[in-house]
C-alpha cells in the first residue's frame, strides 16, 4: 500500500487572524505548513524549509504577492503558488499568472475547493530550463 504525504503548505497574508485559521484547519487535516505574515519572512521561512505550495495574498503592504513570488521562484522554483485576492480580475493578477502562479483564487475562499487546489496543486509537473540565454529562457517559460 502506497501512502502519499499530503503537501507542505506557507501560508502567507498580511493578516494574521487569516494564517492562523489556515494553518490550524490544514494542521487539523494532517498538512504540515507553516505561515507568516509578510514577504521578507515568507522568503527567510523558504530558504530554510522546502515547500510544494504557497498560498499567498495578493495584497500586502510591501511586498505583493506577485513580487513575493518572483523572488520565491527564484530560491525553491518548485514551488507551486496560489494567490488569493478580493480583486480576483485584476492586472496583477493577470501578471501573477504570467509569472507561473497555478491558480488566483478570490476571497472570500470556499474551503473544500481550495483544499482540492492544494491537493491538486502539489501533483503539477515542474520543467526546469537552464541556459546561458535569458531571453530564450523566458520565451520557453511562456510558452
Amino acid at each position: 500500500m502506497t501512502v502519499t504525504r499530503k503537501p507542505r503548505v506557507l501560508i502567507v497574508d498580511d493578516e494574521p487572524d487569516i494564517c492562523r485559521n489556515f494553518s490550524d484547519i490544514l494542521t487539523d487535516l494532517g498538512y504540515e505548513n507553516d505561515w507568516v505574515c509578510d514577504g521578507g519572512s515568507a522568503l527567510d521561512l523558504v530558504r530554510r524549509k522546502p515547500f510544494d505550495v504557497a498560498l499567498l495574498d495578493l495584497h500586502m503592504p510591501g511586498m505583493d504577492g506577485v513580487a513575493l513570488y518572483r523572488e520565491m521562484k527564484r530560491i525553491r522554483a518548485g514551488i507551486v503558488a496560489i494567490l488569493v485576492t478580493a480583486n480576483a480580475g485584476s492586472l496583477i493578477s493577470d501578471e501573477a499568472l504570467a509569472l507561473g502562479a497555478w491558480r488566483v483564487v478570490a476571497k472570500p475562499v470556499h474551503l473544500p475547493d481550495l483544499l482540492d487546489l492544494i491537493d491538486r496543486a502539489s501533483e503539477q509537473p515542474m520543467i526546469l530550463i537552464v541556459d546561458d540565454d535569458l531571453r530564450l529562457c523566458d520565451h520557453l517559460w511562456q510558452v
